[in-house]
């Protein structure tokens, strides 16, 4: 199966009505940006980056519309996808990338294994390695 897998700036990220509820009220949408790994949330509201160090070689396996899969410097794995409409979920090596949020009234938690930036009405959450 071909699946798309070139990251391109302004492309739509954003949660498939046919996995579950989607509306216009709680819905997120995004473009993917240009100048870093990371998607602009509703119109510059937020906006999630994967600030990397020591990271140089990214290769991606998926660039759909609700998933992102790829690997960093030739197999650490790095995945951004939607759990819900209002919900992004996404794990990437924390020796090459450090999710981050900029945006209104976001709050960040961290835990022993997770990394949670919470808004109004939206919530990311990062694991540091995939199980």
């Amino acid at each position: 199966m071909n699946l798309p897998n070139i990251w391109g700036a302004g492309s739509i990220f954003a949660f498939s009505g046919l996995s579950g509820p989607c509306t216009l009220r709680d819905a997120m949408v995004g473009q993917l940006m240009g100048d870093f790994i990371g998607v602009d949330f509703d119109n510059h509201a937020v906006q999630l980056i994967l600030r990397t160090h020591g990271a140089h070689a990214w290769a991606f396996s998926i660039v759909a519309s609700d998933l992102i899969s790829g690997t960093l410097n030739g197999g650490a794995p790095c995945v951004l996808a939607f759990a819900e409409q209002d919900t992004v979920v996404g794990c990437c090596p924390e020796r090459y990338c450090l999710p981050v949020c900029h945006g209104d009234l976001l709050q960040q938690a961290m835990g022993n294994e997770v990394q949670l930036l919470i808004g109004r009405s939206v919530a990311y959450a990062f694991a540091r390695e995939v199980r």
